[in-house]
């Protein structure tokens, strides 16, 4: 019998390491595969592994199947926020105290982030906002194009200073824009991995 057919097979029983650890090896190269980083993945697979250990799997569930579930609701642990944030709410104050309101969009490339931004964007032009784009997603080629597409479609100005300058900078000089006009900004980050590291820790700084 080989070891799929050992691990996929239906159980129903008290799961052990023996049975667990096969699973979430292959589970670990799955998320490593998806370009998850291997630090995280190995840490998701120890959480996923305490959760589990000694605990009984459904009737006829699979052990890769109960590891799966398993790691989905983790997941919607993690990403479920502890509060509610009402974005239109904490925009309103901020106009009301004369300061920009800044949201943040940061992630790999493909995620959705200008899609995204413009959908939002949209809802807040619709309950009277000023709106202002920031490109400083400068490393891929035509980022910056791509928003000001989204800006010229929905009538948004685009903030940008080209494929050079540092984002944390140009996100800097945006909200400094912004502020001067009261504008509600939303900011594209950096695909590259690093450059979303680099950037939240200039971000922060400044």
């Amino acid at each position: 019998m080989c070891i799929r057919d050992r691990y996929q097979r239906r159980v129903h029983g008290v799961l052990t390491d023996d049975e667990l650890q096969p699973v979430l090896a292959q589970f670990k190269e799955g998320l490593m595969d998806k370009n998850v980083a291997e630090p995280i993945a190995e840490q998701l697979c120890k959480s996923i592994a305490v959760t589990l250990k000694d605990t009984k799997t459904k009737a006829f569930t699979s052990i890769s199947k109960t590891v799966n579930e398993t790691f989905l609701n983790s997941l919607t642990q993690i990403l479920t926020p502890k509060r509610n944030i009402d974005i239109i709410a904490e925009a309103s104050r901020a106009r009301e105290q004369r300061r920009p309101y800044v949201i943040s969009f940061i992630g790999v490339n493909g995620v959705g982030k200008s899609t995204n931004l413009a959908k939002i964007a949209y809802l807040f032009k619709t309950q009277g906002f000023s709106v202002m784009f920031a490109a400083c997603d400068n490393f891929r080629s035509g980022a910056i194009e791509q928003l000001r597409t989204h800006g010229r479609c929905l009538d948004i100005p685009v903030f940008d200073r080209g494929y050079r300058d540092d984002p944390a900078k140009i996100a800097f000089d945006a909200i400094r824009e912004a502020t001067q006009n009261l504008s509600l900004i939303h900011i594209s980050e950096p695909t590259r991995l690093l450059s979303i590291s680099y950037a939240v820790f200039c971000l922060k700084k400044k």
